[in-house]
């Protein structure tokens, strides 16, 4: 009896071990049920490549684990990616497929815990660079936009990468960010074209250009007998780039008109046209020149004027060739010893601007004319006296005047007129002495530069 029982609690002890140990290898929990997964680790088929070219795929595997970190089968695992732009993964196969450059993290769920792998995401390698033109022929200051094509090994064509450019010798050629070169100085050298660790020199030469036109400047010029003025070539090539450092011929049409020496110096002979030539490389320009009378004189007038604050003056200007003949068209100068007192001629019209003098000087191609300006301040006052006086028959008074300007101060020299109401009764003379002639009332009034004032004579 005894027996039997020790027999039946060892077989139950047995059992009970087998039980945990199954549990233990199929991941269960003797207490709870099935382990729970604490973590899940994600891994590449080539351990430690994490990296990938665009288009090529990678096969992960994704392993949950429990805490002591035994790995627990029969768990459902979803794939996904943070950003499938970049990188996309089968959400049960765990096959990732590479998009276009760029860091991803694909991500292994099981039983809601997360497992993550980093991947890169690389460009497909550059493989050739192709550029055009290739050789670069230029001239100083020409440019040229280089066009480049970057394909990978199968010769697909590569877009959106980074491409830079160098050149050998910037005294040469030089080169922007975008690939412009400009011609800068005669000679050879290399741009070179780098893209993803690839790169290929383009072989540049800078030659001078041909002229290809020449212009004289100025285009046309008038110019008076006697006269010189200089003129200036400018040679060209066939993009409109000026060129320097050339050696110019010069040659006139009509010399009895206008000669012109090796410096580009015209010098006018007589009235007429002609071209002045400039010759560059066999290629030719010109100028037309017209040759005019020069100005002999100037006919002014007035040639002196005396004016008050505030008046004008209007000047007859007439410039004559040697022969009295009037000229047009040309240019006049003017300039004052005083130039506060009048204003420079405007259509001939002066201003009178403060007291003083000032002699106006008038030129034109050497002829010189001038006026002699005087300013004055205006009357604005005429005091009289006596006012009111009485001057019998037979007898005689002086009247007195005192002309002032706007401040009150008394103006010497100015004229002075007088004039009675009634001649009849008294007269008055140019120096202002009134007589007494008949009985009555006249009026005398004296006058200064448009301003007046009276005086009242009785003659008993």
């Amino acid at each position: 009896m005894q027996t039997s029982f020790l027999s039946r609690a060892t077989a139950a002890l047995a059992a009970l071990a087998a039980l945990v140990a199954l549990g233990a290898l199929g991941g269960c929990d003797s207490a709870t049920g099935p382990a729970r997964v604490a973590r899940v680790e994600v891994a590449p088929a080539t351990p430690g490549v994490t990296a990938l070219v665009v288009g090529e795929t990678m096969q992960l595997s994704a392993t949950p684990l429990d805490a002591a970190g035994n790995p627990l089968s029969g768990r459902e695992v979803v794939f996904s990616s943070s950003d499938e732009e970049i990188a996309t993964v089968g959400a049960a196969s765990g096959l990732v497929t590479a998009v276009s450059a760029g860091d991803v993290v694909i991500t292994a769920t099981a039983d809601g815990i997360d497992g993550d792998l980093e991947l890169v995401i690389e460009p497909v390698p550059v493989a050739d660079i192709e550029v055009a033109p290739d050789p670069l022929l230029l001239h100083p200051e020409w440019t040229e936009q280089l066009a480049v094509e970057l394909t990978d090994a199968d010769g697909n064509v590569l877009t959106g990468r980074e491409v830079t450019f160098a050149t050998a010798n910037e005294n040469v050629a030089r080169v922007s960010a975008s690939g412009l070169v400009t011609g800068w100085g005669t000679g050879t050298t290399a741009i070179t074209v780098s893209s993803g660790g690839v790169s290929v020199d383009v072989p540049v030469e800078v030659s001078p250009a041909a002229v290809h036109a020449v212009t004289v400047e100025p285009a046309t010029l008038t110019m008076s007998d006697g006269t010189q003025q200089r003129v200036f070539p400018v040679a060209r090539d066939a993009r409109g780039n000026e060129l320097g450092g050339r050696t110019v011929s010069w040659s006139s049409s009509d010399e009895d008109i206008a000669t012109v020496l090796s410096s580009g110096l015209v010098s006018a002979v007589r009235p007429g046209e002609a071209e002045i030539r400039a010759t560059i490389e066999g290629v030719t320009g010109a100028a037309v020149v017209t040759v005019q009378p020069h100005v002999a004189r100037i006919v002014v007038a007035p040639t002196a004027a005396t004016l008050r604050i505030g008046e004008e003056a209007q000047l007859t200007i007439r410039l004559e060739d040697e022969s009295g003949n009037e000229l047009t068209g040309r240019i006049v100068s003017y300039s004052q010893s005083d130039p506060g007192v009048v204003t420079l001629p405007t259509d001939g019209r002066v201003r009178a601007m403060d007291e003083g003098t000032s002699t106006l000087t008038i030129r034109s191609e050497g002829a010189t004319a001038t006026v002699e300006f005087t300013v004055l301040q205006p009357v604005v006052f005429v005091s009289v006296s006596p006012r009111i006086a009485t001057v019998p028959v037979g007898t005689q008074m002086q009247l007195t005047v005192v002309v002032q300007d706007m401040r009150g101060q008394p103006l010497e020299g100015r004229v002075v007129t007088y004039s009675s109401s009634n001649t009849v009764v008294a007269s008055v003379s140019e120096a202002g002495l009134v007589s007494g002639l008949a009985k009555g009332v006249a009026t005398i009034t004296v006058t200064s530069e448009g301003v007046s004032q009276t005086a009242q004579i009785t003659v008993p």
